[in-house]
């Protein structure tokens, strides 16, 4: 597979997006800098609970490795063939975020480059965030940087001595070669005596209120007249937009796949789907109905092979469902998975040459491989020049729910199922071997729910 940092993803950029466009479905996978795992999860809850623990899990951790694997039908191949894309991606700026040290080392184990992450992950914003930016350049470059609206301002004397050595600074710096003259650090107030005197004493120079250095705000004299001024300032305000679009980075990734309408499969792919929400789209919303909407606009047609493979005809035919096991099963009789090449030109995997589980474009070819087998199992061919969206419509927009009693998937464009828990007619047969584990079964059981209702047969282990 290709990696792709900072340092080549604009060049990469476009060979991704025609792979998107081109392609028949895309595979997807996360790495992430931790999980909480499934200890957290109640045994029945209810899929809006289980969103909400997922949410918070998804604002904690960071995702910082995506796997794409575009696959498509080459109709001079005559076969299907694949492009896969690892992306290292870390945020810009002062954010803070967790990681979970068994994660860390876990990834370390498999061959995770961190120090590729940290120095040229590739940047992200969400839209809010591009938003906010894009109002901050539009406000910034409508402004003006006078500063110096209304009467003048007689200077104080604590601040004449100050102003005595701003414009000795100037005028040294007038007859200078130099281009232009950073003042010192100072308050606003300052700032707007500055801007006075300027106006009067020295009207071949103008000021320009440059960024932040540690914080503080700073002006730069700059030498020239007022359309010096407003040309420099159109420089600036360029610059200030082409940094905006290289910090939006993967999110364009992301934009390409929603804007092309693509079938998008994954593997257990709840935390991949909301990490993917809320770090390149927007926030995840606090309400379930409103993160199951937001997601069918983003992603219309989605499908996790782990609730494929929960589900009928296969159901009682695989034995497991995690993702080398399901590939092992699905790569022999009564199953097969299709032949599947490289594209030409480009970096992928070849099939059971090249196992390396847990790196995400790996494992997004992996799921892949899997949807196509149980495919073709369904269209009773191995031969898949398209992909029929009819025959799968029974398992897309569902994805699994892990570690739950009655309701095993989230349905995303349906109401979800209910859990119906008839304790007149349930009995509960555990065998505790002290106080300790038996509260441990019982917290798993409904809150809301009597505790007279339990029926219990309990026999201790003494």
């Amino acid at each position: 597979a290709m990696e792709v940092t900072k340092d080549n993803f604009k060049e990469v950029l476009p060979l991704v997006i025609q792979a998107i466009n081109q392609s028949n479905f895309i595979a997807i996978d996360g790495e992430f800098s931790g999980l909480r795992g499934t200890k957290q999860f109640n045994l029945f809850d209810y899929p809006s609970e289980r969103y909400k623990r997922v949410r918070e899990e998804c604002t904690d951790f960071l995702l910082i490795q995506m796997g794409i694997c575009c696959f498509k039908y080459d109709i001079c191949l005559r076969k299907v063939v694949h492009e896969a894309y690892d992306f290292y991606i870390f945020p810009n700026g002062e954010g803070s975020f967790l990681s979970q040290a068994s994660s860390l080392s876990f990834l370390a184990s498999h061959g995770f480059d961190f120090n590729k992450l940290f120095k040229s992950g590739i940047t992200y914003l969400n839209n809010v965030e591009e938003l906010e930016r894009q109002k901050h350049i539009q406000a910034w470059s409508q402004s003006s940087d006078s500063n110096n609206e209304g009467r003048d301002i007689d200077i104080p004397d604590q601040w004449k001595d100050h102003m005595s050595s701003v414009c000795q600074a100037i005028e040294e710096f007038l007859i200078s070669d130099e281009e232009s003259l950073k003042l010192e650090k100072t308050n606003a107030f300052v700032r707007r005596l500055i801007y006075q005197t300027v106006k009067k004493k020295y009207p071949t120079v103008f000021l320009e209120l440059s960024g932040k250095e540690n914080n503080d705000k700073v002006l730069v004299v700059h030498k020239g007249n007022e359309m010096d001024k407003a040309l420099l300032k159109q420089r600036q305000c360029e610059e200030k937009w082409k940094e905006l679009d290289e910090d939006v980075g993967f999110s364009k990734v992301i934009s390409a796949i929603a804007t092309s309408k693509k079938l998008v499969v994954g593997h257990n792919m709840l935390l991949d789907i909301c990490h993917m929400m809320n770090c390149f789209h927007k926030p995840l919303p606090a309400e379930y109905e409103d993160f199951k909407k937001e997601l069918q606009q983003l992603f219309p047609c989605i499908l996790d092979t782990k609730t494929m493979a929960s589900l009928a005809p296969y159901k009682d035919v695989i034995n497991f469902t995690d993702l080398p096991k399901l590939y092992e099963q699905l790569n022999k009789e009564p199953f097969g998975i299709p032949n599947i090449d490289i594209a030409s030109q480009k970096s992928g995997y070849q099939v059971d040459c090249d196992s390396q589980f847990h790196k995400a474009s790996y494992d997004s070819f992996i799921t892949g491989c899997c949807f196509l087998g149980l495919y073709s199992d369904l269209a009773k061919s191995k031969s898949i020049t398209t992909i029929d969206l009819d025959l799968i419509k029974r398992y897309t927009n569902k994805i699994f729910m892990s570690r739950s009693i009655d309701i095993n998937l989230f349905n995303i464009v349906k109401e979800d199922g209910s859990i119906i828990f008839d304790f007149s007619v349930t009995h509960v047969g555990c065998h505790f071997r002290d106080s300790r584990s038996q509260s441990r079964v019982l917290r798993d059981f409904p809150g809301k729910l009597e505790m007279r209702k339990y029926i219990q047969i309990v026999s201790t282990i003494r």
